[in-house]
């Protein structure tokens, strides 16, 4: 694949919204972004576990994620956050394959977690029970008051739209 020289510096690159871009063509964009450092392709219809794997594994720098309304298991969520040990940023809005047991346990895959959204999944007290810093913000729109204010004695703000993310 021939690519623009401006192609390897990027850093930033959004595909959100761009439900049919073939598996192959985004991984070999992916293969040639060595500093990239944001990733947005929520609503990507060729999300599968094989192919997301195969495209997260060669982006260890990666540290904002935004994977909306992907179909996303849990186990490859286990895998992508041993891919990303830096990622920073997550957002899994309105993925609703991910079980609270997952969710739950979500700081224990990223280590470096300090942003998470999860706009449109209803979250409960045990879910939030391991949650706590590095996270230090949380963007939730179905959160309970005992929730809130668990996560808010442990220095975790929560927001509400995914306009703050």
């Amino acid at each position: 694949m021939t690519t623009a020289p401006h192609i390897k510096d990027l850093t930033n690159l959004c595909l959100k919204g761009v439900e049919h871009l073939p598996t192959q063509t985004l991984k070999d964009l992916l293969s040639v972004t060595s500093c990239l450092r944001s990733l947005d392709i929520s609503g990507w219809s060729s999300w599968d576990d094989e192919s997301g794997e195969d495209l997260l594994s060669c982006l260890p720098n990666l540290e904002v994620l935004q994977l909306c309304s992907l179909r996303l298991s849990d186990q490859m969520m286990q895998k992508v956050g041993r891919c990303l040990p830096c990622l920073r940023q997550l957002n899994i809005s309105a993925c609703s394959n991910l079980t609270d047991p997952f969710l739950s346990s979500i700081q224990s895959s990223f280590k470096a977690l300090q942003n998470l959204c999860v706009i449109e999944k209803i979250i409960f007290d045990e879910v939030v029970e391991g949650w706590g810093p590095p996270m230090v913000r949380v963007g939730a729109n179905h959160i309970s008051p005992a929730c809130l204010s668990r996560l808010s004695s442990r220095g975790v703000a929560v927001y509400s739209t995914i306009d703050e993310f």
